[in-house]
Parts: structure tokens; sequence; C-alpha cells
């Protein structure tokens, strides 16, 4: 089985920041990389959102004391005055 190799072209046009910059614009303009990016972006603060969440733990709640009941009403005094 023949190993295939990838050359490095050594020609000096191709290594011109003048001629790179602009493919460089033109993908990165590109509207499928710039979708993928933020997809990737999404998902991995997702997957470390999801690796950090730590459950909080319930604190008790406190029952308020129940009310005072209130007191009973006097007794009405009778004067006496039965018929």
């Amino acid at each position: 089985a023949a190993l295939m190799f990838c050359s490095i072209s050594t020609d000096t046009e191709t290594m011109k920041v003048d001629v790179i910059i602009p493919v460089v614009q033109k993908v990165l303009a590109n509207p499928l990389v710039l979708i993928t990016a933020a997809v990737i972006i999404f998902y991995l603060n997702f997957v470390f959102f999801v690796a950090r969440y730590r459950k909080r733990p319930s604190t008790p709640k406190v029952k308020k004391a129940a009310p005072a009941p209130a007191p009973a009403p006097a007794p009405v005094k009778d004067s006496g005055d039965e018929e």
C-alpha cells in the first residue's frame, strides 16, 4: 500500500498575505461557517453547564408558628334581672 503525503507548495505567490486575507475573509463570512461556529459554541456552553451543575441542597422550610388562639370572649355578667 502506497502512502500518500501532502505536499506543501513553496510557491512564493501563494504565501503572500495580500492573497491569503481575502480568502480567509470569504471563508469566515460564509453563512454555513458562522452557523456552524454558533452551534458549536452553544453546544459546548450547554455541555459545560451540565458538567458543572450542582443541585442545591434543599433547605428545610421554617414552619411559621401557629397564631395564638384568640382569647375566649369574656362571659357577659348578668346583672341578675331575670324574668
